[in-house]
């Protein structure tokens, strides 16, 4: 597989310009690294014990970086970092939000100022800020202000 990766990257972004050095202090942190490039994009290439990680220069359009780990797949591109984990959660993250899909089909979306949950059949709605609580449920709407007080 890797072979397979590394053969079509050096298609399509020609042959290895320099290879960085290899640690073998501890085999458990040994890790190789590769650095193809053009006149216009480089691409790294790390492989190591635990994960696969491609980087290359930031462009306006498409990935800046993929890293493959035992449980997960995460791409990075235009500043925002997308994973995918092997029970099929996704996870979308920025400065700004972070938004979970759960397995179960549960969203979860997290700002500064709001939380906002579904549940994954679509029968529970809820959000809370700083002042607020509501929440709709299959008992009915609720809807509260925060004590002042105490905020957690």
């Amino acid at each position: 597989l890797i072979s397979r990766a590394t053969c079509a990257i050096r298609r399509r972004y020609g042959r290895r310009r320099t290879r960085t050095r290899q640690s073998t202090a501890i085999p458990k942190y040994r890790r190789r690294s590769w650095r193809y490039g053009s006149t216009t994009r480089d691409i790294q290439i790390r492989l190591q014990q635990d994960k696969i990680v491609l980087r290359r220069d930031s462009d306006d359009i498409g990935w800046e970086g993929i890293v493959v780990e035992d449980d997960s797949v995460a791409i990075r591109v235009n500043g925002t970092w997308v994973r995918v984990k092997v029970d099929g959660a996704i996870t979308r993250e920025t400065d700004e939000d972070t938004t979970y899909i759960e397995a179960d089909g549960s969203v979860l979306k997290k700002t500064e100022y709001v939380d906002a949950m579904m549940s994954g059949d679509g029968v529970a709605l809820s959000r809370r800020t700083l002042d607020t609580i509501a929440a709709i449920t299959e008992d009915g709407v609720i809807a509260k202000q925060r004590d002042q007080n105490n905020r957690s």
